[in-house]
C-alpha cells in the first residue's frame, strides 16, 4: 500500500488523491451532491469515509479509484461543520454548528450528542482517549474523555482554529488558525502552545502523517495543498491551482521515524549508574513506552547503549556512546513505571569509581 493524501474540492463536486509529493492526481469519486468532512479507515483495504450536506449523510466506499459500491454509515445529519469528520474506533465523531453539539454515531446507527452545549463548535479530533474541538464561539479549544467527564479548556488563545490534529506518539495536538494565518502546537494538556509555521493563508484543513513526521494542510485563497516537518521545518508545496480545495485526510504508511530522545538525567549511586528518561521532559516517548504492542528494548554495551521504544508511531530513540568508565551489560537492566519514566541501571564494572559525568560528551 503506498502513501496518499486525498482532499475533497467543492467546486469540482469530487474527492481527488495524488501520491504525497503531489504526483499521480486522480479522481476517487465524482458527482457528489455537497461533500463536506473526509477521514480515511486504514486497513487491509482502506476505507474513504465522507459526509454530505445535501444528503445529509455519512457515507463509506473503499479508497481505490474504480470502486462503485457506496454504503450508507448514518443518516438524518443536520448541519455538520467544517472538514472535520473524524474516527475513534468505529465510533464516527463531528460538529454540529445548527445542534451545538459533538456528535457521535455508530456506523448503522443513530446520531447522538457526545458533547451539549456548545457555542460555534468547528472542528474535533481524537486521540489518547480525549476528545478535542475547536469553538469559535469561545474561540478556545477544549477536550473531554470519550467516556465524558467535564470540558476543560486547554488553549484559551484557541481563537479562529479552524482543524485539529492529535498527535498521540509526539503527545503534541496541532491546529490551523485562519485569524492569524498559522499553525499551531502544543501538549495534549495544552502547555507549551506556539505558532508552528507562520505567513500562510487562511489555512484551513489539516492532515497528519504520523509514521512520516510530516504535517499537511489546505490554503484554500491559493489553492494549494502544502506540507512540512511536525518540528515547522521543510515547508514545502505539494499540489498548486487547486480549484478549490476543502477536507483533507492522508493515508500514513511506510517506515516509521526514529525520534531522539534528548533530554535525560542520571546519578551516580556507587555500584551503578541510574539514567531517568521522565513523563516530563519525554511525554511521548513514556507513552508510547507504556502503550499496547510496544517494544522496549536496549542493546547494553562495555562503553555505551541504544535504548528504542518501539509502537504504531514513531521510534524513540536514546543512544549514548562513550561512556566514561566500563559497564557489565550482563547485570545492565531496564525497567518501566507505566506513565512516569523509564529507568536504566549501569552496572559498573569497577564499582568503586566514582563517575564525574556520564560520557565523554556530556
Amino acid at each position: 500500500m503506498e502513501a496518499k493524501v486525498y482532499w475533497i474540492d467543492v467546486s469540482l463536486k469530487k474527492i481527488q488523491r495524488a501520491n504525497v509529493d503531489g504526483s499521480c492526481v486522480e479522481d476517487v469519486v465524482s458527482d457528489l451532491p455537497s461533500p463536506s468532512a473526509l477521514a480515511l479507515q486504514p486497513g487491509a483495504k482502506c476505507q474513504l469515509l465522507w459526509s454530505d450536506l445535501q444528503l445529509r449523510r455519512v457515507l463509506r466506499r473503499s479508497a481505490e479509484p474504480g470502486e462503485e459500491e457506496v454504503e450508507v454509515l448514518v443518516e438524518g445529519l443536520t448541519a455538520p461543520t467544517g472538514s472535520s469528520l473524524t474516527l475513534d474506533g468505529p465510533r464516527i465523531l463531528w460538529p454540529d454548528l445548527s445542534l451545538k453539539q459533538i456528535c457521535v454515531a455508530e456506523p448503522g446507527g443513530e446520531a447522538k450528542a457526545l458533547v451539549k452545549n456548545l457555542q460555534s463548535p468547528n472542528s474535533v479530533a481524537v486521540g489518547d482517549g480525549q476528545v478535542y474541538w475547536g469553538d469559535f464561539g469561545t474561540r478556545k479549544i477544549h477536550k473531554l474523555s470519550t467516556s465524558g467527564g467535564s470540558n476543560e479548556v486547554i488553549a484559551p488563545y484557541g481563537k479562529n482554529s479552524t482543524s485539529l490534529v492529535v498527535d498521540t506518539a509526539r503527545g503534541k495536538l496541532y491546529w490551523t488558525n485562519f485569524g492569524t494565518n498559522a499553525i499551531y502546537r502544543a501538549n495534549l494538556d495544552g502547555r507549551d502552545m506556539q505558532p508552528l509555521i507562520t505567513d500562510l493563508e487562511s489555512p484551513s484543513a489539516l492532515a497528519l502523517a504520523s509514521k512520516a513526521g510530516k504535517l499537511y494542510w489546505l490554503e484554500r485563497p491559493r489553492g494549494k495543498l502544502r506540507r512540512a516537518s511536525v518540528e515547522g521545518s521543510q515547508v514545502e508545496d505539494v499540489l498548486s491551482n487547486l480549484p478549490d480545495p476543502w477536507a483533507l485526510a492522508v493515508l500514513d504508511v511506510g517506515e516509521a521515524q526514529v525520534v531522539p530522545i534528548e533530554k535525560y538525567s542520571w546519578t551516580d549511586e556507587g555500584e551503578v549508574l541510574k539514567v531517568y528518561i521522565s513523563e516530563s521532559s519525554n511525554p511521548a516517548a513514556v507513552a508510547a513506552a507504556g502503550s499496547a504492542g510496544c517494544l522496549l528494548s536496549v542493546d547494553f554495551q562495555p562503553r555505551g547503549f541504544t535504548l528504542t521504544v518501539r509502537s504504531d508511531g514513531p521510534q524513540f530513540q536514546l543512544r549514548i556512546l562513550g561512556l566514561l568508565q566500563e559497564v557489565l551489560p550482563e547485570k545492565c537492566k531496564v525497567r518501566l513505571s507505566v506513565g512516569k519514566r523509564i529507568t536504566l541501571s549501569l552496572a559498573k564494572k569497577d564499582p568503586k569509581t566514582a563517575w564525574s559525568a556520564l560520557c565523554h560528551r556530556s
